[in-house]
C-alpha cells in the first residue's frame, strides 16, 4: 500500500513539474510558431531574428543599431528574445518584433481561436516612462465592407524593474463576435504611438501561449443604450446616454488596427452628450470605447470615404 502511495505521488509531482516547464502543454491551442524563440535564423548583416519572425535587425547593415538578441538567459528551453532600445547619436529606436513580418502586407498569420488570455514569461529593466510590451490582436476580412475589421486584443506590459522571470496572464478584449482570420503579435518597446523615451531599455520575453477559448458571445451591457448618429459618418457624429447617478466617462477612439487615434474625458457627467469631428481620419472602420460606472463598451463606425 506505502510503495502504491509513493507511486501516485511521484506521479502527481512529475505531472505538476512538467506543467510548470512547459506552459504550452497547460495552454493547449491554436499556439503561434516559434513564440517560445527556441529556433532563430541568421541574417546576411551578421545578426538573427527569431526565426519566422521579423524586426529591424534587417537594416543593420545600413546602420540602423541591433536591437533583437538571442539569449541563453531564458526561463524555459534553450533561448529566450531580448529585446533593447538602442541609441545612435541623439537618436533613440523605438523596437519592435513582429511575428511573421514579411507577410503583414499580405494579411499577417492566419488564424481562426478565439483565445480568452495570452501568457508570457518576461522580465526587465525599463526607465521611467517607457514601456515594454507583448502584444496580440486578431482581425478578419469583412467581405461586405471590403475592409479589415478589429475583433480584440490582449495587452501584457512592463515599466519597472523586474529582474526575476514572472509569469503575466491577460485577457483578450473582445470588441465583436465574428471568428477571426489573422493573428498579429508584436514584442518590443513604445506605446500605442510607439514612443520609447530613454536608451538602454532591456526587455526579455519567453514561452508565449494562449489559453481557454472565448464562446464568442460578449455579454450585454448597459452602456449598450448609447445613441451614435449618423453611423456611417462622412465626418461628424454625435453621441449620447443618460447615467442613473452621476459618473466619470472616458472615450477613446482606435482604428482597426487597435491604434489609439483620440480620447476624451469628462468627470461626474449624468447626461452625456459628444459631437466628435472624425473628418481628419482616412475613411475606414473606427471603434469607440466608452468607459463608465465600471463598465465599458466598444461600438464600430463606419468613416465613409470624403469626396
Amino acid at each position: 500500500m506505502n510503495i502504491m502511495k509513493n507511486i501516485i505521488l511521484v506521479s502527481v509531482l512529475v505531472i505538476v513539474l512538467v506543467a510548470m516547464m512547459s506552459p504550452v502543454l497547460i495552454f493547449a491551442q491554436m499556439q503561434a510558431p516559434n513564440a517560445n524563440f527556441e529556433e532563430w535564423t541568421a541574417l546576411a548583416n551578421g545578426a538573427e531574428n527569431p526565426t519566422g519572425w521579423g524586426s529591424s535587425n534587417f537594416a543593420v547593415s545600413l546602420g540602423v543599431p541591433q536591437s533583437i538578441f538571442r539569449t541563453t538567459d531564458a526561463a524555459f528551453g534553450d533561448f529566450a528574445l531580448k529585446v533593447i532600445s538602442p541609441s545612435l547619436g541623439t537618436t533613440i529606436y523605438t523596437t519592435q518584433a513582429e511575428l511573421n513580418e514579411g507577410a503583414f502586407d499580405d494579411g499577417g498569420l492566419p488564424y481562426t481561436d478565439r483565445p480568452l488570455n495570452m501568457a508570457a514569461w518576461i522580465k526587465g529593466t525599463i526607465f521611467p516612462g517607457d514601456t515594454a510590451f507583448v502584444r496580440a490582436w486578431l482581425t478578419r476580412w469583412d467581405a461586405d465592407l471590403q475592409m479589415t475589421e478589429f475583433i480584440g486584443d490582449a495587452y501584457i506590459d512592463l515599466a519597472t524593474i523586474d529582474t526575476i522571470y514572472n509569469l503575466r496572464l491577460a485577457p483578450f478584449d473582445y470588441v465583436s463576435n465574428a471568428q477571426p482570420d489573422t493573428l498579429y503579435l508584436v514584442v518590443g518597446f513604445g506605446d500605442h504611438t510607439e514612443v520609447t523615451l530613454n536608451a538602454g531599455n532591456q526587455f526579455f520575453v519567453d514561452n508565449i501561449v494562449f489559453s481557454g477559448l472565448s464562446t464568442g458571445i460578449i455579454e450585454s451591457n448597459p452602456l449598450e443604450e448609447i445613441s451614435i448618429f449618423p453611423n456611417p459618418t462622412n465626418g461628424k457624429i454625435q453621441l449620447d446616454i443618460n447615467f442613473k447617478n452621476t459618473t466619470d466617462v472616458l472615450l477613446t477612439i482606435f482604428n482597426n488596427k487597435g491604434q489609439i487615434m483620440d480620447e476624451f474625458k469628462e468627470e461626474q457627467v449624468l447626461n452625456f452628450e459628444k459631437r466628435i469631428d472624425l473628418s481628419a481620419y482616412p475613411g475606414g472602420v473606427y471603434f469607440l470605447k466608452l468607459m463608465a460606472a465600471g463598465k465599458s463598451v466598444i461600438k464600430k463606425v463606419v468613416l465613409t470615404d470624403k469626396w
